[in-house]
């Protein structure tokens, strides 16, 4: 039986998982030895149990016409590799479980939603990519956004694997998807170190993909480090990108390459991979759109977004944010926790905002220094400033400590032309001021230097007098 070898075992006569006619299998050396690559076709002969074929004898396949020993076991030729190279590729294809989608937003009500039909082929041969990963038993190590939209969208993608698993009846070890979340929107060198160290336990080097994060300038510098050091890369993102970051992707499913906008966030595209796949629920979705606010969400009272970010600092598994989210008593339990925090945290900044007009639009200033608590957070708590002023006039507001500023925009300042994210841009022009920064026009933060925060506000005061007064 001709075969690939896709994967092996971290033993000197290791156990193989290959792909072949029957599927993928593990073959385990009972009566043979030998070590052979990942990568390499072979001729297979033993008793097969299941998933797992016992050896009796593997043959390697020559490269070219020549014989070529098989550790002890035979010999065969570049014939046989051409044939079993041709049959890889319908062996693949057999595996693959698409389906047509069932659409998240209707597209009828909703003219801008065609952004979903036009990325179809991108969802579809993301699908394929992960699916592909399974297959050859690759594995995947995930990091994804430490927020509603981050968490989903990793839900969604373990859903997929799972399903795909499950339904191939593929031998692709729970250990071989590893999801971590992130501190930080930005992906640099001390996590690759990381993804760098867990990558230690396999015999083949992972895909490393990131969720909700990874298309900025600041995360190009240890991108190009993880293609570099032989990482496949992927992306699932919404954030206005770095042309040059995403260019490091071998997969990159963002809007802003079709032609979108940031409207659809990343749990909107996660869930259009994995209905590629399976019938998925929609929820996870819709409660990542009222997070980030998205113009496609036509609910804005779940109380899902609010626990997940009440408990996203504990940095939980993966699987326990998705018994969370299906356990409605402990959602309620949480909401009612955190709903007096969230007031008196809203009372409080109330009470220490400064007001400053320019011209049409209205700018509240929040110094966050003083928040000790850790919850709400300091993004938190502007968001929440922000949120119950939001529906008057032009409004920015504005949260600051020494170490970042953090930007909330309502839709009557963005019609006047202010854009958070294209503002941090300016600000990075400063010498030596901003240490990263970026997002959405509607909000965005960035990180300040050191001794930097009074260099920020005053170029901060001087441009809105310049662009709005």
């Amino acid at each position: 039986m001709l075969a690939q070898i896709t994967y092996k075992s971290l033993a000197s006569n290791p156990d193989y998982f290959v792909i072949c006619e029957k599927g993928v299998l593990r073959v385990v050396q009972d009566e043979t030895t030998s070590d052979y690559a990942i990568g390499e076709f072979i001729d297979l002969q033993g008793r097969k149990k299941g998933d797992v074929l016992y050896a009796d004898s593997i043959e390697l396949l020559a490269e070219n016409d020549e014989a070529v020993k098989g550790a002890g076991n035979g010999e065969k030729t570049g014939k046989e590799l051409e044939k079993a190279e041709k049959h890889a590729i319908a062996w693949m294809d057999s595996l693959m479980l698409l389906r047509e989608p069932d659409p998240l937003v209707d597209t009828t009500s909703m003219p801008s939603a065609a952004i979903f039909q036009t990325m179809q082929p991108t969802f579809k041969q993301a699908a394929m990519f992960l699916q592909s990963a399974v297959i050859t038993m690759t594995p995947i190590l995930c990091r994804f956004d430490e927020d509603t939209d981050g968490i989903t969208s990793a839900l969604y993608i373990h859903s997929l694997l799972e399903h795909f698993i499950k339904e191939r009846g593929l031998p692709y070890p729970k250990s071989h998807f590893r999801a971590f979340q992130a501190e930080a929107p930005i992906f640099e060198h001390k996590h690759l170190q990381a993804l760098q160290n867990e990558a230690d336990d396999f015999a083949k080097k992972p895909i490393v993909l990131l969720l909700d994060h990874g298309a900025s300038e600041e995360s190009l510098p240890a991108l190009e480090a993880a293609k570099a050091d032989g990482f496949q890369l992927a992306i699932v993102d919404h954030h206005p990108p770095k042309t040059k970051a995403l260019e490091q992707y071998d997969m990159a499913v963002h809007p802003f390459q079709n032609g979108g906008d940031s409207s659809a966030c990343t749990s909107t595209l996660a869930y259009s991979i994995a209905a590629n796949t399976h019938a998925v629920r929609k929820d996870w979705a819709e409660f990542a759109m009222q997070g980030d606010k998205s113009p496609f969400a036509v609910k804005l009272d779940f109380k899902e977004p609010i626990v997940l970010d009440y408990v996203a600092d504990k940095e939980w598994t993966l699987k326990k944010y998705g018994q969370l989210l299906d356990d409605k008593n402990q959602i309620d339990i949480l909401y009612q926790r955190c709903l007096p925090l969230r007031e008196k945290a809203l009372q409080t900044a109330m009470t220490k905002r400064k007001l400053e007009q320019f011209g049409p639009l209205t700018v509240q200033w929040l110094d966050i220094s003083y928040v000790t608590d850790d919850y709400p957070p300091r993004g938190g708590i502007v968001q929440g400033l922000h949120e119950h002023f939001e529906k008057g006039p032009a409004l920015v507001t504005v949260g600051y400590d020494d170490e970042r500023v953090i930007f909330r925009v309502n839709q009557p300042a963005l019609k006047l032309g202010f854009a958070a994210n294209a503002w941090i841009g300016e600000l990075k022009k400063l010498p030596n001021a901003i240490a990263s920064g970026g997002g959405h026009p509607g909000a965005a933060s960035c990180r300040l230097k050191p001794k930097k925060k009074n260099t920020i506000l005053e170029a901060l005061q001087k441009k809105f007098k310049i662009e709005f007064e």
